[in-house]
């Protein structure tokens, strides 16, 4: 708008006279925002929402199928969300941290190498035999 105004040639008081009106726009359009805001929740109030009851149940019985209430680490029961919350990190640190767990690994020999009928059998169209 500044740019308009210094193009344009327009005085101080004029600018100043824009500023208040696109201000009063603004907070114009805000107000207008709010209203509709105002009015959908009334309307959702009002009318109820069909599915919300659904969509709270589902996630109240996904948040109670998901809390772990007490769990036991090496024979000791343990209830208090800190030492659960302790005891599931030390049991992932020594559980990666150790070198004693590996990936078996495939002997030669244990797979059988397919031929070359069965390659150009496996690379055909599909037949309903």
């Amino acid at each position: 708008m500044d740019k308009l105004a210094v193009e344009k040639g327009w005085t101080d008081i004029l600018r100043s006279e824009c500023l208040k009106v696109m201000e009063g726009l603004w907070k114009g359009i805000q107000r207008e925002k709010q209203m509709w805001f105002q009015k959908s929740r009334v309307n959702w109030i009002k009318e109820d929402d069909r599915n919300s009851r659904f969509f709270h149940c589902i996630a109240n019985g996904k948040r109670r199928m998901n809390y772990i209430r007490d769990i036991s680490f090496n024979g000791i029961r343990c209830s208090d969300p800190t030492d659960i919350r302790n005891g599931v990190l030390n049991f992932f640190k020594n559980h990666f941290d150790t070198e004693s767990w590996s990936r078996s690994t495939i002997k030669k020999g244990v797979l059988k190498l397919l031929s070359l009928e069965e390659k150009v059998a496996f690379e055909g169209d599909l037949t309903k035999e």
